[in-house]
């Protein structure tokens, strides 16, 4: 099956058939965690930074927020499919910087987030597909982990 994951959702896949799936990561970022001997995958599609109060982790777009979308993705793998946290690896793409006057970096303060819980996490990842001034578009598959990244540059006069 086919799935795409929208701004600010998550999906986890354990159908070793499924391709997931976000498009247009800029200032977004797609997080894509695996569990490489169960071979479950799961994916969010992160906006901003850090919820206000919380409460959002509870709600329908619990990966919203970077502070919360990790701490759910992970969760949930652990209850629902049993994943190991030594088993589990984390890819990072999008973020990308910003030509104009960005006062809010969002795109960096997502990677910024995202990375300091990965790492309190002790949840190994790449971030080698970050920044930089392209949007970029992910499918990943579920029975290998291998992700696709499909890119297209922003153009300069978007300022």
């Amino acid at each position: 099956m086919e799935y795409v994951v929208g701004i600010g959702e998550y999906i986890i896949s354990a159908n070793q058939k499924d391709v997931v799936k976000t498009f247009a990561l800029s200032t977004c970022v797609g997080i894509v965690i695996y569990d490489v001997n169960k071979k479950i995958l799961a994916m969010a599609h992160v906006l901003l930074p850090k919820s206000i109060n919380g409460k959002e982790a509870y709600s329908y777009n619990s990966a919203k927020y970077a502070d919360t979308a990790v701490f759910n993705m992970v969760r949930d793998m652990k209850r629902k499919y049993k994943c190991n946290m030594y088993d589990l690896k984390a890819s990072l793409f999008g973020g990308i910087d910003s030509e104009v006057k960005d006062y809010f970096k969002v795109g960096e303060k997502n990677l910024a987030v995202i990375k300091e819980i990965l790492n309190k996490m002790n949840i190994r990842y790449d971030s080698a597909n970050t920044g930089g001034r392209i949007s970029r578009t992910l499918i990943a598959y579920t029975g290998t982990g291998d992700i696709e990244v499909k890119t297209m540059a922003i153009p300069n006069n978007m300022k």
